[in-house]
């Protein structure tokens, strides 16, 4: 547990403030789904090992003694057989392939584990930044509340206007409400991911620095061919070497057609001819019927894996090409909802003038300030989606996420 304590004493300097690289470090050492996955590759390396034994002869030893003839005997014998020792070598290649597998298949869970920390992770920030959208917005409208209640005194606002902005401070407040839920949400979804123990997590401690996205970082078209992409290499490992195994199961099923062709010795130390050699030839007479159909299903078997090969190589880049459009789109995206909130301050400062002239009324007020806060949160989430697709690209590309 030296990244515990490492992360514990992080904590300390930090004031509970996890970064991105301590939650996905974490996550990779102490996430379950991480850990049965890495005795997956264990069992596939031993069954591995263990494979290897198949290519031994068989070797027995036997003793007995004969009660009529009082005397003792003794057996040693040993037999080889050219089949199963070619079925043998299919079979450690097989188990090759499987070990290769599952630590394809561990490398992937590593991959979905590090995104999945960063989406969590990122929902934090945005979550964070809402909420303080939201406290800005029922704090001006608890600011605009008094500026009221001094007009309807003064008799410059009629006591209608004072139910109105009631309803704008109640609006916020609820939206305030909300989005300190949805925080409290996805700090939850973080810790689970991490499989972080209630012992050493509670909602009003844990908490993300976010140092990663201080920055305003926008997007670059700059993306090469999806072939070239380490997430396209990866996710192409294991269909590949499925391949492999159904041509190894292909090829093995004709060895059941083959003559079984097998090698013997035996030793009996207390016989005076104590030593025999045999040579056996098995024919598969009756067996040939089930043979032929051995040989037809691992032939539709190989032809089976052949389309799942194509089919996940053209829906693996058919997936890079949908997130660089995702990409191209949320930057789009963006950009008007930048336009868009800059259009809102414009009119919200407008609107706040006219209503302390008395021009317009309280509620009119009120739909401008809620479409500048509904301007700025649209503004924020399309700002971090942006940021995790690039993230989520630039993962699917060289792995560079920090």
């Amino acid at each position: 547990m030296k990244l515990l304590s490492l992360i514990i004493c992080s904590l300390t300097a930090l004031g509970n403030q996890w970064g991105l690289k301590e939650c996905i470090e974490y996550a990779l050492e102490n996430n379950f789904s991480v850990l049965k996955s890495y005795i997956n590759v264990k069992e596939a390396n031993s069954s591995l090992e263990s494979s290897y034994l198949s290519l031994a002869p068989s070797l027995s030893l036997g003793a007995g003694y004969g009660f009529t003839e009082g005397s003792l005997s003794a057996t040693v014998s040993a037999t080889y057989s050219l089949n199963e020792t070619v079925e043998g070598g299919f079979g450690i290649a097989y188990a090759k392939s499987d070990a290769a597998i599952a630590t394809v298949r561990h490398g992937l869970e590593l991959d979905r584990i590090v995104l999945s920390v960063l989406e969590a992770y990122m929902n934090i920030l945005l979550c964070k930044e809402l909420v303080t959208i939201a406290e800005t917005g029922y704090d001006s409208a608890l600011s605009m509340k008094r500026e009221v209640e001094a007009l309807v005194l003064e008799g410059r606002r009629a006591e209608s206007a004072l139910a109105e902005i009631e309803s704008q401070v109640t609006g916020e407040m609820v939206n305030l409400v909300t989005c300190r839920s949805d925080l409290r949400r996805e700090r939850e979804k973080l810790r689970l991911i991490l499989s972080l123990p209630y012992s050493e997590y509670t909602g009003s401690e844990f908490d993300i620095s976010g140092e990663e996205f201080s920055s305003e970082e926008m997007v670059s078209q700059d993306y090469s061919d999806p072939t070239s992409f380490i997430y396209y290499v990866e996710n192409m490992k294991i269909p590949t070497l499925e391949l492999k195994q159904s041509d190894l199961t292909y090829k093995l099923s004709f060895l059941s057609s083959l003559p079984r062709v097998g090698i013997g010795f035996v030793w009996y130390p207390t016989s005076p001819h104590n030593r025999y050699f045999n040579l056996s030839l098995t024919l598969p007479i009756l067996d040939s019927g089930r043979c032929i159909k051995s040989i037809n299903k691992a032939r539709l078997g190989k032809q089976r894996a052949e389309l799942e090969f194509k089919s996940q190589e053209e829906g693996i880049k058919s997936e890079i090409i949908f997130k660089m459009a995702e990409l191209f789109d949320s930057r789009q995206e963006y950009l008007a909802a930048t336009s868009e909130y800059e259009a809102a301050v414009e009119n919200g400062r407008i609107a706040t003038e006219r209503f302390r002239e008395g021009l317009i009324s309280t509620r009119e007020y009120s739909i401008e300030m809620n479409r500048l806060t509904e301007a700025k949160s649209n503004m924020t989430r399309a700002r971090y989606i942006m940021l995790f697709r690039k993230k989520v690209l630039d993962y699917y590309r060289d792995k560079s996420i920090y």
